[in-house]
């Protein structure tokens, strides 16, 4: 059910045009939006890769029970 709709009058069409300007803004995926694009791989990075861990685990434990985690970091060999 993927039909598109075509607008039928100028009224429709401009405010279809508004609507998917309006979307594209709200999906922006360039490198200035940090909830989607982070600098992983970089020298001084600012994220840790939690391994064999269950993220939604990991998100009760640091926000809602407001608790505490160490972490210890892996051998590169």
């Amino acid at each position: 059910m993927d039909d598109i709709v075509e607008p039928v009058s100028p009224v429709n069409h401009r405010l279809t045009k508004y609507l998917k300007q309006a979307r594209d803004r709200l999906i922006q995926t360039g490198t200035r939006n940090r909830l989607i694009h982070t600098a992983r791989f970089a020298k001084r990075g600012k994220s840790i890769d939690i391994i064999d861990e269950r993220s939604d685990d990991v998100f009760r434990i640091l926000v809602t029970d407001s608790k505490r985690m160490r972490f210890d970091h892996e051998s590169a060999g």
